[in-house]
């Protein structure tokens, strides 16, 4: 729904209330827009005066259709019960399985803020262990499951490549399935690609942090520094698109403090190359296992500019791309992590480390699983109450469970509202089908 509302006058006998999980807009003089991000619905109102007071003069279908966007609620609190309700749906989802695959932790680069560092290197998954996950994702995909989304990781996954491609070539795939490789870009030769060809595998993610001089000094080559990855992973990109139209590449750009400067070249790079996939950006953290230093503030606007100077460029985002919605996955039944010792992590970021670590994978119906699983899907921990009616409960969730736990709580509200909320606006403003 994208509905713009000409006439609000107050009126005492309304039922309705505007939904705190929805995200409110200042849109200038005259104009304030609510935005709910579960289904993209917005409407723009004509003066601040509902906020204090959000009785309307509307006619009832006009109404009926906020209330159908989620825009409008009876109270805050079935806001709230209703926000609970569609966490435990996504939660329990039984159509859909998810399952990422760390094939080994080995790489040919050597990234500061990798979240794996300090994982010993020549870990990797055994024959055995992948025999054993083929089993287990063929058993669960028998239990009614309609869709599969399968992502290949590493380490560098292009390393394991025999591995990924048995176990691919021996799922019992659904008609409705999706497969990823999170690769840094540096071995899809001729050869690798035309393996990716023959399985129909068009999702790639490949990483590239600012421009030639940012990106090799944080994703430097371990065995022979003075080479640049960048220039190979250009080149590599530009083999893949000429390959086949079907590939669909996302460049990922990592923000620190080494890399922000880059940006601008980086752009002027995909550009000249014609680049035709999408362009992201994620703030780097600070991992539990790194001392890296070069972790921006939130206090800052970095990825808000970063985001729409890639627009002049053609890369447009949505404005909430890079958070979750509903319910972190850490906490699905439907989303398995599997580390190369045959193990499953609640936690992309916890990987091979013990607080994460769940039950093996060889037998997904066991009890023993069922009960290693449960021990963190039913942690779920409430948001605090300051989260409760706050409107980024959807896309938050009371934050990132992994850095609460090793960083201690740090509400990221401000970063939303100098971010996402600044590119949300630009979106709504400019009547962009991007938001």
């Amino acid at each position: 729904m994208q509905r713009k509302l000409t006439q609000l006058t107050d009126i005492s006998d309304s039922q309705w209330s505007l939904n705190p999980h929805c995200i409110t807009l200042e849109l200038g003089d005259d104009e304030i827009g609510l935005f709910n991000p579960l289904n993209s619905a917005y409407a723009i109102f004509p003066s601040r005066n509902y906020i204090d007071n959000v009785e309307f003069s509307v006619d009832s279908e006009t109404i009926q259709d906020l209330v159908d966007a989620g825009l409008l609620v009876p109270t805050s609190e079935d806001a709230w019960e209703e926000y609970l309700a569609r966490r435990d749906l996504v939660r329990y989802n039984e159509e859909k399985l998810s399952v990422v695959i760390y094939l080994g932790y080995d790489c040919n680069l050597g990234c500061p803020y990798c979240y794996e560092n300090g994982i010993a290197r020549k870990q990797q998954l055994t024959m055995s262990n992948a025999a054993a996950i083929i089993k287990s994702i063929n058993m669960l995909l028998s239990n009614h499951v309609k869709m599969l989304d399968l992502c290949f990781i590493g380490g560098e996954p292009l390393m394991y490549r025999d591995i990924y491609e048995t176990i691919f070539d021996s799922i019992q795939k659904p008609e409705n399935y999706s497969c990823q490789i999170v690769t840094n870009g540096t071995l899809l030769d001729r050869e690798a690609i035309e393996s990716l060809v023959r399985r129909g595998i068009w999702d790639l993610q490949i990483t590239l942090d600012g421009d030639k001089e940012s990106h090799d000094a944080s994703r430097p080559y371990l065995e022979n520094p003075g080479e640049s990855s960048f220039a190979d992973i250009m080149k590599n990109i530009h083999m893949i698109e000429a390959a086949d139209p079907r590939f669909r590449v996302t460049v990922n750009c990592n923000l620190s403090e080494y890399t922000t400067d880059g940006v601008p070249g980086l752009l002027e790079a995909l550009q000249s190359q014609n680049f035709r996939g999408d362009l992201v950006f994620s703030y780097v953290f600070q991992a539990g296992s790194t001392d890296f230093e070069g972790v921006l503030a939130k206090k800052g606007t970095v990825w808000r500019d970063c985001v729409l100077q890639a627009e002049k460029y053609g890369y447009h985002s949505p404005a909430f791309r890079r958070v979750g919605y509903v319910a972190c996955p850490m906490y699905g039944d439907d989303y398995y992590i599997v580390g190369p010792d045959g193990y499953t992590y609640s936690c992309l970021n916890g990987i091979g480390r013990f607080p994460y670590k769940a039950g093996l994978f060889s037998n997904p119906f066991s009890s023993e699983f069922r009960y290693f699983r449960a021990k963190r899907i039913e942690a779920n921990p409430t948001p605090m109450k300051i989260c409760r009616y706050c409107e980024y409960l959807s896309i938050c969730h009371g934050n990132c469970t992994y850095l609460n736990e090793n960083n201690g709580f740090d509400c990221p509200k401000k970063s939303w509202e100098r971010n996402e909320k600044e590119v949300l606006k630009e979106h709504i403003m400019s009547d962009s089908e991007i938001l």
